[in-house]
């Protein structure tokens, strides 16, 4: 969705995160482009075996610079291999790829594109303005057909996810020690299905949209080397809508929510005057309009360098949702997409709330990096509809909480060229709903073991790369029989208490870079999941007429090649 040509650097905030970011309890992704001004034209073109794309930075006089980047499927031109494989996995087990008997399905056609802008001007030396800019499209579309009835009219059923978001960003340095920043922001989201019942002649239309337009100011002030004080005011209003339309019988339901938050929010840094000790301590307070709620959310990082080489750190935060993903039914949005955004109503669906807090300590010395990373998590208000049962809680209706706690070591050395890591973390998670038959049971997420390896090496012009991904399997239900209850409903063991095989992926690449004329190129291959290893990474139970369950499984990826050509002018 974000090109990666126009986005310079990537910050993931697990934990600690600053008083001015809301929302997101799993953590804040802040994405940023680039904020100096380029003084000459730089430009590329690529493409791979799903897509184009091109990038362009173009300076405009002295004192500004406009980025755009743009990306396009190839499947108008050609269906490529790697092409059939993303699609047989998205379509697997949905309408796409299997219909009623008595329905075809042909004419599938799979499209994306995204385009992103960013400008930059420099008002004067001490003025800053940067518009920012994207949006996105992916529709799948398939036409379907009476089988036998050549009188029959065929109808073409879609999907379609499309993303635009636009802000503005006016920075103002009054002085070494006070810089003022002010953001507005607005960002739309769109989930779309036209359903045809060929059998019934009947359309069925599903629309879930989300709308989201925000303000932030604030002010940093740095009293000298070692104080500084960060505030500020953070307004923003998320509507979400939900439209279900059915043309015969005729229904229609549109349910349209508003939320608006308020959220003034300080933050105290130090830092040692040897460096050695950093401390960022914050409060946000949240007032949510619609209920009449008040949240406060303490955030705290703490930095200790311990000696030459060993250094700690502890982070704490306090964080809410309004928004949460739920699924009504397994085939919504034709199975492809079966989540749709739902606001709180702080009643059956709560504002959801998480507490945390990590520790971890790092060494670090001639290329060598060990660290370990112990955190506790819990999270309440989250609703069972929110975390796709497939078992005997697919249609429950209640909310709870889950438990999270988890070990993540990193194990890294670097010799000249090579770069090698060796990554194994640990999870217990479990939910708590105590409406539930079983109060307390494995999460849906519950991963207990995984390692990850990797290595790069570079030589001269040629960079190859490989890494493994294993984990333990997660967790699943299974029937107690082969056999149904007296209503026809499956007989399910304690929810969770299995578990799927576990998962293997190798992968490899390579790329190889070259002078092309006056222009520099690269070319490169990969290959994603290069033993062709058969993972199951879902599966769910059905009622048969002949009297057992039926299980129907998902699975990932196979082996999935693809190559890539890039150009820079």
């Amino acid at each position: 969705m974000f090109h990666p040509q126009i986005t310079q650097k990537v910050s993931l905030y697990k934990n600690g995160t600053g008083v001015e970011y809301t929302d997101g309890v799993s953590g804040v992704i802040a994405m940023r482009t680039k904020e100096r001004i380029t003084p000459k034209f730089t430009a590329n073109i690529g493409a791979n075996l799903l897509s184009a794309d091109g990038f362009a930075d173009v300076p405009v006089g002295r004192n500004s610079s406009i980025q755009v980047a743009a990306r396009k499927s190839l499947s108008d031109l050609i269906e490529t291999p790697t092409y059939d494989a993303y699609f047989d996995r998205i379509s697997q087990d949905t309408e796409v790829e299997t219909n009623t008997l008595s329905v075809e399905n042909s004419d599938k056609d799979f499209d994306f594109y995204d385009a992103s802008l960013r400008w930059l001007y420099r008002i004067s030396d001490k003025d800053r303005l940067r518009l920012n800019f994207i949006t996105t499209n992916n529709e799948l579309i398939f036409t379907e057909s009476l089988i036998d009835d050549e009188d029959a009219e065929s109808r073409r059923s879609s999907v379609t996810q499309a993303s635009i978001a636009g802000g503005l960003h006016y920075t103002r340095t009054w002085s070494d020690r006070l810089v003022t920043t002010l953001q507005v922001y607005n960002t739309d989201y769109q989930l779309k299905a036209i359903n045809v019942n060929l059998l019934d002649n009947q359309r069925f239309l599903q629309e879930n949209s989300v709308s989201e337009s925000g303000a932030r100011v604030k002010a940093d002030y740095r009293h000298n080397e070692s104080w500084g004080v960060l505030g500020g005011f953070h307004f923003v209003e998320t509507k979400v809508s939900n439209l279900d339309d059915v043309d015969v019988p005729r229904f229609r339901s549109l349910i349209a929510e508003v939320v608006r938050t308020y959220s003034p929010f300080a933050q105290l840094n130090w830092r040692s005057d040897e460096g050695t000790s950093q401390v960022s301590a914050g409060v946000r307070y949240n007032y949510l309009d619609k209920f009449s709620k008040s949240i406060v959310e303490p955030r705290i990082r703490y930095n200790q360098k311990l000696g030459d080489y060993f250094n700690l750190e502890i982070l704490g935060e306090f964080k809410h949702q309004i928004t949460s993903q739920i699924i009504n039914f397994q085939n919504d949005f034709l199975g492809i997409e079966k989540r749709r955004w739902q606001l709180s109503n702080d009643e059956d669906i709560p504002v959801i709330e998480s507490k945390q807090a990590s520790a971890a300590l790092s060494f670090s010395k001639d290329g060598w990096l060990v660290s370990a990373d112990g955190y506790f998590k819990t999270i309440d208000g989250i609703t069972t509809q929110s975390q796709g049962f497939q078992n005997q809680y697919e249609f429950t209706k209640t909310a709870g909480s889950y438990e999270v706690i988890g070990l993540d070591m990193l194990l890294r050395k670097s010799i000249d060229d090579l770069d090698v890591w060796l990554s194994y973390s640990f999870m217990d998670n479990k939910y708590t709903f105590e409406e539930l038959e079983e109060v307390t049971f494995p999460s849906n997420l519950d991963i207990t073991h995984a390692v990850t390896f990797g290595a790069t090496y570079a030589y001269r012009s040629f960079k190859v790369s490989a890494g493994m991904n294993w984990h333990s399997g997660r967790p699943t239900t299974l029937p107690v029989e082969n056999t149904l209850s007296e209503e026809g409903n499956i007989n399910y063991s304690a929810s969770n208490s299995s578990r799927l095989p576990s998962y293997l992926r190798v992968d490899v690449s390579g790329l190889y870079e070259f002078n092309l004329g006056g222009a520099k190129a690269q070319v490169g291959a990969s290959v994603w999941n290069a033993l062709d290893t058969e993972n199951t990474v879902g599966n769910y139970f059905r009622p048969a007429d002949t009297g057992a369950p039926v299980e129907f499984t998902q699975e990932s990826l196979g082996i999935t090649p693809n190559a890539m050509f890039r150009v820079f002018f």
